[in-house]
């Protein structure tokens, strides 16, 4: 594949919830919120069992505003 085509190529959803995380971390880094929601939402989603996954998602909802989201994710628990 041409760099080209790997630049302007839409993102592709990760495969692993660990992958998941790592880029949703990034998203938070580079203060992409709606991305890292996305990203975390998507790893709870590939491993229902992981639990960073719903704390950090609940930590995100209620930094913005979402302290009833916050408490239904950290009840998913």
């Amino acid at each position: 594949m041409s760099w080209w085509k790997r630049a302007f190529q839409r993102p592709r959803a990760p495969k692993t919830s660990d992958a998941a995380i790592r880029e949703a971390f990034y998203a938070v880094l580079d203060r992409d919120f709606e991305r890292a929601q996305t990203l975390l939402g998507h790893a709870a989603r590939l491993d229902p069992d992981e639990i960073d996954a719903y704390l950090m998602l609940g930590r995100l909802y209620r930094e913005r505003g979402g302290g009833g989201r916050a408490i239904r994710s950290h009840q998913n628990l």
